[in-house]
């Protein structure tokens, strides 16, 4: 299982990002985002049109860090604050 993870610090909040695949069976991409230990976002994307692709294990590295870092820009953005900075 391919992932990454980063710890970022919004609003004086530490926030922990991890994108990650679902695994052979799920076929998808996942963000959580945890604040102290509490899920308070997700984001899922299918990668099932990738199956058949000869250069899937490439195009879904691309597709995890590339949903990886939207995240990481939706938060720095602010647009994801309505989630991350409720009590």
């Amino acid at each position: 299982m391919n992932g990454i993870s980063t710890t970022i610090l919004y609003s004086g909040i530490s926030f922990l990002v991890q994108t990650q695949e679902g695994g052979p069976r799920a076929h998808f991409v996942e963000t959580l985002i945890y604040r102290r230990g509490r899920l308070v976002y997700s984001r899922k994307s299918s990668y099932t049109i990738l199956l058949d692709d000869p250069d899937r294990e490439d195009r879904l590295k691309h597709l995890i860090r590339d949903q990886h870092q939207a995240v990481l820009d939706d938060v720095a953005e602010g647009r994801l604050d309505a989630h991350l900075l409720k009590s």
